[in-house]
């Protein structure tokens, strides 16, 4: 553990924050969480807690932040491992991440929900829904100059089709819809869209 007063301590803090912030919203809900109950999570008081975060909204978006960079990175692996395009790679992922996150994709979808009213979270929504879509569009780029895509639609384009069939399936996933068909479905959209 660092020094207390310390910048690596406030840092320690602030990362100890977020990650029982994160536990609270999935397990809570974002609109149900306040303030006070991440600082009964962590046994500390409110004003510790204010110290870091002056809002909710500030919390939300530094536990976006990390969750995202992780997130990003992973999705960068996956394309780098050439996985983005395997879609029985895809669906297996899908399906374990949604599985045990299943709090987290509830999380997630009451975020977009929140984002519709809240323009401070629908900057963080849209800025990483943006960032993971230039990452696909990098990728796909890539793989339209080695001639591995035949597609006349842009990159841009699939790149955004692309991510609304991940999240629409995650979103269907989580309303208990028959996994068989999904698979199917995304099956045949990406064969579509890709080949």
């Amino acid at each position: 553990m660092p020094r207390i007063g310390t910048e690596e301590y406030k840092e320690h803090v602030r990362k100890k924050i977020t990650n029982v912030g994160l536990e609270v919203f999935a397990r809570k809900g974002y609109r149900q969480t306040t303030m006070n109950d991440v600082a009964k999570e962590m046994g500390v008081t409110k004003p510790t807690i204010y110290l870091y975060f002056k809002n909710k909204e500030q919390l939300l978006e530094a536990i976006s932040e990390t969750h995202q960079a992780h997130l990003n990175e992973r999705l960068r692996q996956w394309v780098n491992e050439g996985n983005l395009w395997n879609y029985k790679t895809i669906l297996e992922n899908q399906g374990r991440s949604s599985i045990q996150n299943e709090h987290l994709l509830q999380l997630m979808l009451e975020i977009i929900s929140e984002a519709s009213r809240n323009a401070a979270i629908k900057k963080i929504v849209v800025e990483n829904f943006e960032t993971r879509r230039k990452i696909i569009e990098e990728a796909l780029e890539d793989r339209r100059r080695k001639k591995l895509i035949h597609s006349k639609n842009d990159s841009r384009s699939l790149s955004l089709a692309f991510i609304t069939i991940l999240i629409g399936h995650q979103v269907l996933q989580s309303l208990k819809i028959d996994e068989t068909e999904l698979g199917q479905v995304m099956r045949d959209c990406m064969r579509a869209m890709l080949e």
